[in-house]
């Protein structure tokens, strides 16, 4: 199962590369620009990684289709705050008076 719900392009890279252990897709060109795209940070990182997502969706390897929402309830005296990434911990929980 993939999830990539912190929307980090980074986390899908498993599924591309000519050596990823999933992988259906070899492009040496793409897996330079991965390379690349991993030696830096913040916004040039950004930058890159939305470069590598236009060039694979610009050769059709990739349809998106969607994004799953989630959708909470709470009774009154739970206090909790929904993740990102869609887990719902008990630990996180705490009751209120």
């Amino acid at each position: 199962q993939h999830g990539n719900e912190l929307m980090d392009y980074a986390a899908s890279q498993g599924y591309y590369p000519c050596i990823g252990v999933v992988s259906a897709y070899c492009n040496p060109e793409y897996d330079e620009m991965v390379d690349a795209a991993q030696q830096l940070a913040g916004d040039e990182r950004d930058e890159a990684l939305q470069e590598l997502a236009a060039y694979v969706h610009d050769l059709y390897y990739i349809v998106p289709v969607g994004y799953p929402l989630f959708y909470f309830g709470l009774v009154d005296g739970i206090n909790w705050n929904p993740r990102m990434d869609g887990f719902i911990l008990i630990k996180e929980m705490t009751f209120s008076s």
